[in-house]
């Protein structure tokens, strides 16, 4: 038997997102500090599938459509499932605070 490994892969919720940039029916939009899919405007082109780079954007098989994470609405359930408390959601100030923070790091030496 073969084993495999889920492994999730979630929308960065990008500044300028391509795959709503290029969504010709435009079913995929930022709304805030979120990047939605709306499903009742998609019609499953793909398109989205492939400008997403990172693979965040995927084709549901049962309706054609395409689907990404939407951030459980603002209440990630894989944020309160992680007991390491390794995965938070932060909105777009945080983010970059704590990128500035980090980058900051790689010059401070012992």
């Amino acid at each position: 038997m073969e084993r495999a490994i889920d492994v999730p892969v979630v929308c960065r919720q990008c500044g300028i997102p391509q795959c709503a940039k290029n969504c010709f029916v435009h079913a995929i939009r930022r709304d805030g500090e979120m990047v939605t899919l709306d499903q009742n405007r998609c019609f499953g082109c793909e398109k989205c599938v492939e400008d997403c780079p990172f693979g965040a954007v995927t084709i549901d098989p049962k309706s054609g459509k395409a689907v990404k994470c939407d951030l459980c609405g603002g209440n990630p359930k894989c944020v309160e499932a992680c007991v390491s408390g390794a995965l938070k959601l932060v909105n777009g100030e945080t983010l970059a605070k704590m990128k500035r923070k980090n980058s900051a790091r790689l010059f401070i030496r012992d």
